[in-house]
Order: structure tokens, then sequence, then C-alpha cells
């Protein structure tokens, strides 16, 4: 078990389930959001959905709210820790995993020929 709704809270969020034979764990995460990592360029994100109309004031203004009130200080440190271990290290690992196994293919195309 790794993450809890709270400290006080039996309500379980996040659980490694195993690892591969490298050692990349497999995790199971419900309700998190590993792809918000940077305050700013969320921010960003949001103000250019508002003003283009993609989203409504209401929508926008509970996003906004988040991330200015609270995700600041260990919030958004712990927000980037989440985001390094369920989203952007298993997708680094398993894209270096495809790409080597592609080079060694394409090596041996190219030894053949």
């Amino acid at each position: 078990m790794i993450a809890f709704e709270d400290e006080s809270s039996d309500g379980l969020t996040m659980i490694e389930l195993a690892r591969d034979g490298d050692g990349m764990p497999r995790v199971l995460g419900a309700n998190h959001h590993p792809e918000i990592i940077d305050r700013e360029h969320i921010m960003t994100v949001l103000e250019r959905k508002r003003n283009h109309g993609e989203v409504s004031d209401i929508w926008y203004g509970e996003r906004a709210s988040t991330m200015l009130d609270l995700f600041t200080g260990e919030r958004e440190r712990e927000s980037r820790l989440t985001s390094e271990y369920t989203l952007l290290a298993p997708l680094r690992h398993h894209l270096g995993k495809l790409i080597a196994e592609r080079s060694e293919v394409g090596s041996e195309i190219s030894r053949a020929v």
C-alpha cells in the first residue's frame, strides 16, 4: 500500500501490485492525476481553454482555485513525486525498452543485408 485518502483514513488510493523483471513498479492509482506536474503550465492550459470558450467560467474557476489555493508547498512536492513515480518514470522505462528492442531488430536486419 502506497497512499491513503489521508493520514487517518483506511481509504486506499494507490497500491503497488508487482514489479516487472527490471524492477519497475506496477502501480494502480485511483483518483489521482499524475499528468498535473507543473502548476504554472496547468494554469496556462486552463486560461487557454477559458479564452477559447472550451470551458465554462465555473469549470475554470474550480480548477484554477485548486491550483492556486491547494497546489502549493508540500502538496505540490508530493504531486510531483506522484507524477514521477506513477507516470513519468514508468513511461521513460517502457519507452526505453521499446527503443532498445527495436534497435536490436534494426541491427539484426542491417547485418543480414
